[in-house]
């Protein structure tokens, strides 16, 4: 039987681990980091269905 753990080491999903990677590797502003990484984590709330009215007003857009 495999070990589910050691086929899947990461508990975080990757895209939030990379993306502040390649903007230090690349010197971006941390205000940037912080603006795409909200961005990110935005598009993964409403694409998962959690209707606009239970979002938090900072994760609203517009």
């Amino acid at each position: 039987m495999p070990d589910m753990k050691r086929d899947h080491p990461q508990t975080q999903p990757k895209l939030l681990v990379e993306v502040p990677r390649y903007l230090r590797l690349h010197h971006y502003s941390i205000h940037t980091e912080r603006s795409y990484i909200e961005w990110i984590v935005r598009f993964g709330l409403l694409s998962s269905g959690i209707p606009d009215r239970i979002l938090p007003h900072t994760s609203r857009c517009g």
